[in-house]
């Protein structure tokens, strides 16, 4: 007698959860899907002539994104050195573009390496 009992209960409370999410105010019973940043921000490189690369970014998506780019520089010839890290922070409004050279001035004439080029883009915090 008692499982009839437990299972009536657990019905009822099943049509009671049910009921509080129809009750719910639109914009509380389910949130609005957006598309990942991942999906909505593309990213290119290119030769910028002797200068370097030029990285660009294109926030495709429908909200502000903030990335950072992020490479190594390396001389080559007689200043060849160990490989110097370099980043940039990049804020983007939907639909926004920009571009950075990742270059390497310091390196003069004898010749440069840019490599280990990285990018990551998350939505702004919002506090």
């Amino acid at each position: 007698m008692r499982r009839p009992l437990l299972a009536a209960l657990l019905l009822a409370g099943a049509a009671l959860g049910s009921a509080a999410g129809v009750a719910a105010p639109r914009g509380e019973r389910s949130a609005k899907a957006t598309t990942p940043v991942t999906a909505c921000v593309k990213f290119r490189q290119e030769r910028a002539g002797e200068e370097g690369l030029r990285l660009e970014l294109h926030n495709g998506c429908d909200y502000a994104v903030t990335c950072k780019l992020t490479w190594l520089v390396r001389c080559r010839g007689s200043r060849a050195e160990s490989a110097v890290s370099r980043s940039e922070d990049v804020a983007l409004e939907p639909d926004g573009e920009q571009s950075t050279v990742a270059a390497a001035p310091a390196c003069g004439s004898e010749g440069w390496e840019i490599k280990g080029v990285r990018w990551y883009c998350e939505t702004p915090d919002k506090t």
